[in-house]
């Protein structure tokens, strides 16, 4: 089983790492199961290998609360075992799930999913998934691709644009390759000779040729 950035994954609470998270509603909401942990890269644990996490090694994540409390989000560094997680959406699930078209974003991603095969992550894909008011009219909508060959991200990159004069929001594009990194929609059109890549171990400045060549 792999482990991507910004999969969403579900572990009971014994076993997620809470001991500085303290009492209140935020640590409920996750003891609970009602918000998943999102799969992200920890700064202070170099990861070797592949640009993922598997069942054998301990998997970082990151919750996020969805109230705002002074008009910024509350969110909690924390790991679980890869062997001790019960389910796991991935963000290319998410557009498929039952949502309400409740802010901008969420109509955009309703629209924009409907003529682009596309994954979705951050705040829009944490509401699709819980249900709990994550977004807002002001949110970025973030997406994630797959499999586009060259033309046809020109072609997104220029729908991406559109959607965004059409719902005033910002959308960030993230292209995955299939060597596990992703690179940003907008420097992988663009025309330097690196691009750069995140993943799972870091951050790495790729030769656009070999970045095509995982596409």
């Amino acid at each position: 089983m792999r482990f991507n950035r910004h999969d969403l994954v579900f572990a009971h609470g014994r076993d997620i790492a809470l001991q500085g998270l303290g009492g209140g509603p935020f640590h409920d909401l996750i003891t609970a199961g009602q918000i998943p942990g999102i799969v992200r890269r920890e700064e202070s644990a170099l990861h070797r290998g592949d640009p993922w996490y598997d069942a054998n090694e301990e998997v970082y994540v990151g919750f996020v609360y969805p109230y705002k409390e002074d008009g910024h989000r509350i969110r909690y560094a924390s790991s679980v075992h890869g062997s001790r997680i019960t389910r796991t959406i991935r963000p290319y699930e998410v557009p498929h799930m039952s949502y309400e078209r409740r802010t901008r974003p969420l109509l955009a991603l309703s629209e924009f999913s409907a003529s682009y095969p596309l994954g979705v992550w951050g705040s829009a894909a944490l509401e699709a998934v819980t249900g709990l008011a994550y977004t807002d009219d002001m949110s970025d909508l973030d997406l994630i691709v797959r499999g586009y060959g060259r033309d046809e991200l020109g072609e997104l990159a220029h729908t991406t644009r559109a959607f965004e004069e059409t719902f005033s929001i910002r959308i960030d594009v993230e292209v995955e390759l299939t060597s596990g990194f992703a690179i940003n929609l907008k420097e992988f059109v663009g025309d330097g000779p690196h691009v750069l890549a995140k993943g799972i171990n870091g951050v790495e400045l790729l030769e656009r040729g070999l970045a095509e060549e995982c596409l």
